[in-house]
């Protein structure tokens, strides 16, 4: 999914960093990234590109919640790197392994 906006939040966490990105159609849009960010701070006009994984909920100014998409993926523009581990029991009958790739590195403009 690629989104673009202004970044009004943005906040190191663990490894990454998680935000909040406004869509110039008035969406909230959460993200969590492993890359880098390279200078994005609030306010900066962003485009993010990553997989829907859930939906975050939050307090807003008028005392209600918004509601909001969050995504997990990168800037473009930036690089982004995952790991991923699969367990045991994903692997098919035979024993063989998955049919994706265990260790992928995108660029902007990857499909993920």
């Amino acid at each position: 999914m690629r989104v673009d906006g202004t970044v009004l939040q943005i906040t190191k966490s663990g490894a990454g960093f998680e935000g909040l990105i406004f869509t110039p159609d008035q969406k909230a849009i959460s993200f969590r990234t492993q890359g880098a960010t390279k200078g994005i701070v609030e306010d900066s006009s962003v485009t993010f590109v990553g997989l829907l994984v859930g939906q975050h909920n939050f307090p807003n100014v008028s005392g209600g919640q918004t509601q909001s998409l969050m995504l997990a993926g990168h800037f473009l523009g930036q690089e982004w790197t995952s790991t991923f581990s699969v367990p045991r029991d994903w692997r098919n009958a035979s024993g063989g392994r998955p049919p994706w790739d265990m260790h992928q590195t995108t660029t902007a403009g990857d499909v993920l």
